[in-house]
C-alpha cells in the first residue's frame, strides 16, 4: 500500500530491501544458466564475402552494353544454379561437411542444412552481393564460403559470356545482311554508272574541260580546212593559168604528147604577181612561196640558156620582166613546164586527200 505522503526514495529503499532474493535469485539462476549455455552450446562461425559488380568500362554512348539485367536479375538467375543439388553435393564432399547428418540421415538432409546456412543478400544502390555462410569449423567456412563465391563469379562469366557470344552471332548476321544489301547497292550503282557514263555530275568539270578542247579543236580544223581551200584555189588559178597560154602557143601538139592536154610555159610577170600574193598572205618559209621562187629562178636561167642556145636576135624585150622572150614554140614541151604541171596536180590532189581528212575531223 502507498503511504500518505506519496513515494519517496525512503519507500523505494525499503522495498528493494524487503524483496531483495525475490530480483536477485532470478536474476543469478539466468545468468548462470546462459553462462553454462554459452560453454556448453557448439561454436558456430559465420563468414561473409562481399562481391562488387564493376559497371561497363567503355562509354555507352560509343558502345551499347550487351549486360542489360539488372543486379537483383541477375543474382536470381545465377542463385539457383549454384544451390542446384549437384553442386551443393560436390561441396559437402570437397569440404567433408555434417558427416554427422550423412551418417545418421541421407545426403539430401545435408544438402537441405547446406542450403539452409547459406545467406546471399544484394545492395542493388553499391551494385554489390554478400555471400554468407555459417559453420563449426571455421577453416571450413572460410573456404566454403569462397567457393561459393568462386561459383558466382564463374557462373556469373558464363552468362555474360553466353549474352556476349549470341550478341556476337546477332551483329555478324546483321553484318552479313548488310554487307549483302551494300553490295546489291553497289552492283546497282555500277550499272546505273555504266548506263549514263559521262553525263552524271561528278563527269561535268571534265566534259566541259572536253567540250573547251574540241571547241578548239573544231576552230583549228575550220581555219586550216579554209587555209587548204584557199590554197587549192590558188593552185587552181595557177594551173588553169598555166594550161591556157599553152594552149594558145601553136604547134602544141608536137614533142611531148603527155602535155599535149594544155600545157604551156609560165610566163614571169604571173610567177611574180603569184609570189607577191603569197607573200601577202605566208612566210618566206612558206612551202608555196619557196617552190614559186624556185620556179622563177628557174624559169630564169632556162630562158637565159635558150636566149644563148639560139643566138638570134629575134627576140623583143619583155617590159614586164626586163628578160629576152623566146619563141614559145621551142617551149611548150620543156621539162620545166611539164614538171611545173605535174607539181600542181600532186598539190592539188594532196589538198583534196587532206579536205577529206579535216572534213572527217570535224564532223
Amino acid at each position: 500500500m502507498l503511504p500518505k505522503e506519496g513515494i519517496t526514495p525512503e519507500y523505494i529503499r525499503e522495498a528493494v530491501l524487503r524483496r531483495f532474493w525475490y530480483v536477485a535469485i532470478p536474476f543469478f539462476l539466468i545468468s548462470l544458466g546462459t553462462i553454462l549455455y554459452c560453454i556448453q552450446a557448439p561454436r558456430v562461425f559465420k563468414a561473409r564475402t562481399f562481391i562488387l559488380v564493376e559497371p561497363q568500362k567503355i562509354p555507352g554512348d560509343l558502345v551499347a552494353s550487351t549486360i542489360t539485367i539488372d543486379l537483383g536479375n541477375r543474382l536470381r538467375t545465377i542463385t539457383p544454379q549454384v544451390k542446384s543439388r549437384t553442386r551443393l553435393e560436390k561441396i559437402i564432399l570437397d569440404y567433408d561437411l555434417y558427416p554427422e547428418i550423412r551418417a545418421a540421415a541421407t545426403m539430401s538432409d545435408a544438402v537441405e542444412v547446406f542450403a539452409r546456412n547459406i545467406e546471399i543478400n544484394a545492395n542493388e544502390r553499391n551494385q554489390s552481393f554478400e555471400i554468407a555462410f555459417q559453420g563449426r569449423d571455421p577453416r571450413q567456412v572460410r573456404d566454403v564460403t569462397n567457393t561459393l563465391a568462386n561459383l558466382f563469379i564463374e557462373d556469373n562469366l558464363r552468362l555474360r559470356g553466353e549474352q556476349a557470344a549470341g550478341t556476337t552471332r546477332f551483329l555478324d548476321r546483321e553484318i552479313q545482311n548488310i554487307q549483302q544489301a551494300l553490295e546489291e547497292k553497289d552492283l546497282a550503282l555500277r550499272e546505273f554508272k555504266e548506263r549514263y557514263m559521262g553525263l552524271l555530275p561528278e563527269n561535268m568539270v571534265r566534259n566541259q574541260q572536253m567540250l573547251t578542247h574540241l571547241q578548239q579543236r573544231l576552230d583549228t580544223i575550220n581555219v586550216a580546212l579554209q587555209q587548204t581551200k584557199d590554197r587549192r584555189i590558188l593552185l587552181e588559178t595557177q594551173l588553169n593559168n598555166l594550161r591556157r597560154i599553152g594552149a594558145q602557143v601553136p604547134g602544141a601538139e608536137d614533142e611531148d604528147s603527155a602535155l599535149a592536154a594544155g600545157s604551156g610555159p609560165p610566163d614571169i610577170v604571173e610567177l611574180e604577181n603569184r609570189l607577191r600574193n603569197l607573200r601577202s598572205r605566208y612566210t618566206g618559209k612558206h612551202p608555196d612561196v619557196v617552190r614559186t621562187e624556185a620556179a622563177i629562178e628557174r624559169l630564169r636561167m632556162e630562158l637565159e640558156a635558150a636566149q644563148l642556145e639560139s643566138g638570134s636576135e629575134q627576140g623583143v624585150q619583155d617590159p614586164g620582166t626586163g628578160l629576152a622572150s623566146v619563141d614559145r614554140g621551142r617551149f611548150e614541151g620543156h621539162p620545166l613546164v611539164a614538171g611545173q604541171i605535174r607539181d600542181l596536180s600532186a598539190q592539188i590532189l594532196s589538198i583534196d586527200t587532206e579536205l577529206k581528212n579535216l572534213a572527217r575531223s570535224e564532223e
